[in-house]
């Protein structure tokens, strides 16, 4: 049976760097969900979802060069289901000096172009400022297909950048299994 794991995949925004300095944003797990982890368990799932493609290996390098996946979960136990699954995922982006209107940009230019080379029908919906606690984000909100799904994937991006640190957090899920209320759940409890 072949699992698959439904991630937004976009490649890192900026770079990334390999050591890091880890500074936790805490998402409890949703009840019900499974915790996916490191890494590792995010590249195996993006060959999946890309069947080995060209895109699949160039989102794997990208995120094991140069990414650090805090955590990821999933809506469906991927040992038992076949298709794609709703997930959150939170990584830890190092901000190449550039202040937010520039980030912005890089964003909403950057991002937007990796999505249309991995997807198909892309729409997207809008890129905005939007507040958490004190800190001033950039939310990206778009819908795609994958080849070999049927399934609109509709996704979340916050970029919130804390001084050399930007937090990415990824919200996924599909137009006919929806989990958008306990999104907006999460990021209205985020300060």
């Amino acid at each position: 049976m072949k699992q698959i794991l439904l991630l937004l995949l976009i490649a890192p925004v900026l770079c990334f760097g390999q050591n890091l300095q880890k500074k936790i944003l805490t998402i409890q797990k949703p009840s019900g969900w499974y915790s996916l982890g490191s890494n590792t368990e995010v590249i195996e799932n993006i060959f999946r979802v890309l069947d080995n493609s060209t895109n699949a290996k160039r989102l794997a390098k990208d995120i094991n060069e140069r990414g650090e996946v805090l955590f990821s979960y999933s809506k469906y136990d991927l040992n038992t289901i076949s298709g794609l699954s709703p997930t959150i995922n939170v990584a830890v982006i190092k901000n190449n000096k550039l202040n937010f209107d520039q980030f912005k940009l890089y964003t909403k230019s950057k991002t937007v172009k990796e999505l249309k080379g991995v997807s198909n029908n892309l729409n997207v919906h809008y890129t905005k400022e939007r507040l958490f606690g004190e800190k001033l984000a950039i939310e990206l909100h778009t819908s795609f297909n994958l080849d070999g799904y049927s399934e609109r994937i509709r996704s979340w991006v916050y970029f919130i950048p804390i001084n050399d640190i930007v937090y990415q957090l990824s919200f996924s899920d599909l137009q006919n299994d929806k989990c958008n209320d306990l999104y907006e759940n999460i990021i209205n409890g985020l300060k």
